[in-house]
């Protein structure tokens, strides 16, 4: 189960970069790959979550973490970029992001209860 999330999350991760990099405008600058990167970093910081995870519930949770994280993300930027894009789509590349690591924090404290539940 562990593999199937690292999947969804490394899929999603590129996905992200796919879009990022051919929105934006060329050629690339510093900004581009500085909000690519801060748009990766929920997905990073799922990978760690999905090393760290002991036992089947706990990775489950992960699974349905980064399941929910990578839908949202990944649905919202392909319809800021490819669907109604308009003059407010580029202030989606710092707050998206955002958005996702406010969930996974708040979604990591019952996950954290029980790895700690397991590992005791």
């Amino acid at each position: 189960m562990k593999k199937f999330t690292l999947v969804i999350i490394i899929l999603a991760a590129l996905i992200t970069i796919y879009i990022g990099f051919d929105t934006a405008e060329k050629p690339l600058t510093a900004g581009v790959f500085g909000f690519v990167g801060w748009a990766l970093f929920p997905y990073a910081l799922l990978i760690i979550l999905n090393q760290k995870a002991i036992g089947k519930a706990s990775a489950s949770g992960v699974m349905i973490l980064s399941v929910i994280t990578a839908v949202f993300g990944l649905w919202t930027f392909v319809h800021i970029s490819y669907v109604s894009n308009d003059a407010q789509s580029g202030l989606a590349w710092p707050v998206v992001p955002l958005w996702q690591l406010i969930f996974v924090a708040i979604a990591t404290v019952p996950l954290y209860f029980l790895n700690r539940k397991k590992g005791a």
